[in-house]
């Protein structure tokens, strides 16, 4: 009876240890967005948007950054620089609000469909790390 209180004990101990040890856990993802990442210099880039993003219409973007160990990175500031490759269609650059745990949202709108860019750049202090997302916008 020992032993067995002594291997639960054990076991417990480790399950607790390693749950300490993890990371933060990405927000929940509504419904009607899916997720993307990239790693960039280190660092994940978990970007969520609307599923089938449409002209016109205000969409949310956010953003979630984390090390590599999982924990949340803070950044100085986060805006995503929107653009498209066939034209000269460039100047939009909204800041992303910061919710807190590494985690940066904002709301736009796309005003032309076709095939998109978004550049994601977060200030880490010392550098900016940026990572590209394509995205098609229908109309």
């Amino acid at each position: 009876m020992q032993l067995w209180l002594a291997r639960f004990g054990l076991v417990w101990l480790c399950m607790l240890g390693l749950v300490g040890c993890g990371g933060v856990a990405l927000p929940p993802l509504p419904a009607d967005m899916v997720r993307d990442q990239r790693i960039s210099e280190g660092i994940t880039f978990t970007f969520d948007h609307t599923n089938n993003p449409r002209i016109n219409y205000a969409q949310q973007l956010r953003l979630t950054l984390r090390d590599a160990n999982g924990q949340p990175v803070e950044a100085k500031s986060v805006y995503f620089d929107l653009g498209m490759d066939m034209i000269c269609l460039s100047g939009s650059k909204p800041v992303a609000e910061p919710l807190g745990q590494g985690s940066y949202e904002v709301t736009t709108v796309y005003v032309m469909a076709g095939n998109w860019r978004i550049i994601a750049v977060a200030d880490v202090g010392d550098r900016e790390v940026a990572a590209i997302f394509p995205l098609v916008v229908g109309e």
